[in-house]
């Protein structure tokens, strides 16, 4: 699966973070760590299945719990219009 980011959606590093800011709802997140990671996959346009297998192998993680909280973080900005499913396309 592959996620775009929101086109009202502006980001950028602050002190160490990435800081997200949705321009159409106003919210804000800061993100750190394994999420700075998971965001900078997002903008090269990376699929899920690929950040899972790069944060679990940066980090020596098992893949499975490793998928469980990358999949949990992905449906947060996806409920917060941070970030939406790409549909595949047929095709012709």
């Amino acid at each position: 699966m592959k996620y775009e980011i929101n086109e009202l959606v502006s980001h950028t590093e602050v002190h160490g973070e990435i800081v997200l800011a949705n321009m159409e709802t106003g919210l804000y997140f800061s993100v750190v760590g394994s999420g700075k990671q998971i965001w900078a996959a997002l903008v090269e346009g990376e699929t899920t299945e690929n950040i899972i297998d790069t944060v679990a192998e940066l980090y020596q993680i098992d893949t499975q719990k490793v998928c469980k909280d990358v999949r949990e973080f992905l449906d947060h900005l996806e409920c917060h219009k941070f970030i939406q499913k790409v549909e595949k396309r047929n095709a012709t």
